[in-house]
């Protein structure tokens, strides 16, 4: 007589002593509070595993509810590895649904809008459970570890990714490096005739220009063409997101005109056309106006200081606007 069969007939004779129906309410009846919200089952883990996963809160009589119901279903030989997390209401029944279907619990990787490189990073170093191993130390190296060639900058698609206790760091970034290459080959598709855009990688440097200088969406296809515009006549961007940009963690969070004068590849002020790399995520709204920007002859915008810009066509009004809006600023401050 197996051992296995003889832990099962001490458990179905603990079950009947207690009564079928009893054991059938402990089954499906929420487990206790208290119990550890989250554990590994690894693999080839046993119904004994299982049940003392959730000890020593787990009362006795659920605990053999809980291992009879395993045998005599035939799930504990195929419960599957992985994390698994309780939610309010769990059952020991609707727990052992879970760990036979392998329906382990799915983390959540968020890339927001306007982020870098260096934000990228902060996320990942920070990000539970997430497999940082096969990725390269720095940008480079991750960039040929993806099958890429130059910056990684802006190429990772702003959204929130599902994952799994132990997936692959490298994975993730691959998954989010496609969908930006996928919305951006739908932008470039459905882009206004032009030649201020001369590539897909233009669009998407410019993308991230309106990315950074909008905190409203509606000025997005707005900004959009004042870029436009100012390329197409040859005009600097003069952009201070850019200069930013360029200045990395020299930057204190006060642009100066020291600043503006200092001559970097994304110093806008100094320099025409387009920065040589993306400065930020863009996300799919800004990938749009970048491509299809609102019509308009605006060459100039301000922001006035509640989160949306005012346009203007020529410098005279320009510069009325930013005394009238810089002004209202100064005040409020005061």
């Amino acid at each position: 007589m197996g051992r296995a069969w003889r832990r099962g007939v001490l458990v179905l004779g603990a079950l009947g002593a207690f009564g079928l129906g009893g054991a059938w309410h402990l089954l499906t009846s929420p487990l206790p509070d208290g119990l550890q919200p989250c554990f590994d089952l690894p693999s080839g883990a046993s119904a004994g595993e299982l049940t003392s996963r959730l000890a020593p809160r787990l009362a006795p009589p659920t605990r053999l509810a809980l291992q009879g119901y395993l045998r005599l279903s035939g799930a504990a030989r195929a419960l599957k590895a992985g994390e698994y997390c309780l939610s309010p209401g769990t059952t020991p029944r609707s727990l052992v649904t879970q760990v036979r279907e392998g329906k382990v619990h799915q983390r959540t990787f968020q890339i927001l809008e306007g982020w870098t490189l260096r934000d990228l990073e902060a996320a990942l170093t920070a990000a539970p459970r997430l497999d940082r191993a096969p990725l390269a130390s720095g940008w480079a190296e991750r960039a040929e570890q993806l099958g890429r060639s130059g910056s990684l900058e802006g190429r990772f698609f702003p959204d929130s990714y599902a994952y799994t206790a132990g997936s692959s760091a490298l994975a993730l970034l691959a998954q989010a490096a496609s969908r930006m290459d996928r919305l951006l080959e739908a932008a470039w598709a459905q882009r206004e005739p032009t030649e201020v855009l001369p590539s897909p990688e233009a669009l998407l440097i410019l993308a991230s220009l309106v990315e950074k200088e909008t905190g409203q969406a509606a000025d997005r296809p707005r900004v959009a063409r004042v870029f436009h515009n100012r390329l197409r006549e040859g005009m600097r961007l003069q952009t201070d997101v850019s200069v930013i940009y360029g200045l990395g963690p020299a930057f204190n969070g006060d642009l100066t005109r020291a600043d503006l004068r200092r001559d970097t590849p994304y110093n806008s002020y100094r320099r025409r056309g387009l920065p040589p790399t993306p400065i930020a995520f863009p996300g799919r709204a800004a990938l749009e106006a970048a491509a299809r920007p609102a019509p308009g002859p605006w060459r100039y915008f301000v922001a006035r200081g509640d989160g949306t810009s005012e346009f203007s066509v020529t410098l005279k009004a320009h510069e009325e606007a930013v005394d009238r809006f810089q002004r209202r600023q100064r005040t409020q401050k005061d």
